[in-house]
């Protein structure tokens, strides 16, 4: 004897096939963040200076994120289990939230610096971002200076991204991060393509280039 299967009949995204009942959409912490930049555009009117910062890094390396897991992965031995961080340019801070979130997920405790020298950001960011920190348990302090005027030798781990537009700041940017990084802390710059910084030791991994001092 033969039976019939019967399958459901397709429904929209976000309704149980079988019960018709809506399911409850749950965004990750990250798709919270993002999905908030996108509303400060448009209550800021700000492309100017947001999109460049905002997607950047999402459009030359769409896989960012998930390269970031993998990477904490292969490097949270060579970290002790509370950590320090830093963001060198942080614009808006979703970069150094997605590290920070990372971290935390693989049993390591951040404490996160945000070096950003554009005021602008630091108030969007405490009137409109701090509240996902708070809602997730991660700590955060800003500070409103250049980058090249912070002492990073305090830091575990350091991320930049294109903070700065000459290409000669950027050489001194990294000469100063070779000189005072101390020992055993970690660099990741996505965008730095060459094998030489300094005395930093590379180290290539998920295709991406990481530097320890």
């Amino acid at each position: 004897m033969s039976h019939r299967i019967i399958k459901p009949a397709a429904t929209k995204r976000g309704i149980n096939r079988y019960t018709g009942v809506e399911i409850p959409v749950t965004k990750s912490p990250l798709k919270s963040y993002i999905d908030e930049l996108i509303n400060i555009d448009q209550i800021y009117n700000v492309n100017k200076f947001m999109i460049s910062t905002k997607y950047e890094s999402y459009i030359e390396y769409p896989d960012l994120d998930k390269n970031i897991d993998r990477i904490i992965l292969s490097i949270k031995n060579k970290l002790p289990n509370e950590i320090h961080i830093c963001d060198l340019g942080m614009g808006l801070g979703t970069k150094l939230f997605t590290f920070a979130y990372y971290f935390k997920k693989h049993g390591i405790t951040p404490k996160s610096d945000g070096v950003e020298i554009n005021p602008d950001y630091i108030e969007i960011f405490n009137t409109h971002l701090k509240k996902y920190w708070d809602e997730n348990e991660l700590e955060i302090t800003l500070y409103n200076k250049s980058l090249l005027k912070h002492d990073v030798s305090k830091y575990d781990f350091i991320y930049l991204f294109k903070p700065l537009t000459d290409p000669v700041k950027m050489e001194e940017v990294y000469l100063q991060l070779g000189k005072n990084m101390k020992d055993g802390s970690i660099l990741f710059d996505p965008s730095r393509k060459e094998s030489q910084l300094g005395d930093l030791n590379l180290h290539l991994i998920d295709n991406f280039y990481l530097w320890i001092a």
